[in-house]
């Protein structure tokens, strides 16, 4: 957007030189932020991946009905296949802008005390944006938060299994609030 103010001079109620002013240029651009909290049971644009094979392995689960009388629901890991190490959701981004740096979070809990523990992190364009976290606490939600500088329009988002499940138990995990903001 470009700014010209110009303006007249008179001393006396009569017409006077018109004065232009130097131009403002001003770049005008929308905030960017991306929430998916799974309350409508669907994954939005998140995608199953290689960590998450069968469609046992992530489903819904009910955290009860908030302040607003709405229920409110997160995926939930259960491991079913024992194949769940690498990938377990991930998006392609094609709307952000390059040279930006954004953030990526998501906020996981331990679902149940059974061995393995759950040690997850987040990747932007197959490079880890997270240590490993591990979920010890089954009554705490964890923020996974890191922060990345897209490359280009284009980015890669994942959410990273690091334990392999053996199929019996354990490993099991909800996932919330997959956010992607500008920083």
């Amino acid at each position: 957007m470009t700014v010209v103010f110009r303006t007249t001079v008179d001393a006396c109620c009569e017409d006077g030189p018109v004065i232009t002013f130097p131009e403002s240029k001003y770049t005008l651009r929308k905030y960017y932020r991306d929430l998916t909290d799974f309350n409508d049971r669907t994954f939005g644009r998140w995608e199953r991946g290689p960590g998450a094979p069968d469609p046992r392995d992530l489903t819904f689960e009910s955290l009860g009905v908030a302040s607003d009388g709405n229920e409110q629901y997160s995926v939930k890991n259960f491991t079913h296949t024992g194949k769940n190490l690498g990938v377990i959701l991930h998006r392609e981004f094609d709307d952000l802008e390059s040279g930006t740096t954004y953030a990526f979070s998501a906020r996981v809990r331990r679902y149940n005390t059974s061995d393995p523990t759950p040690k997850l992190s987040l990747k932007a364009d197959n490079v880890a944006i997270t240590s490993i976290e591990v979920l010890t606490d089954p009554n705490t939600w964890v923020t996974l938060a890191g922060t990345f500088v897209a490359s280009s329009n284009f980015a890669l988002l994942v959410l990273h299994s690091h334990e392999r499940d053996p199929g019996i138990a354990g490993n099991d995990y909800l996932i919330d609030y997959l956010l992607v903001e500008e920083v």
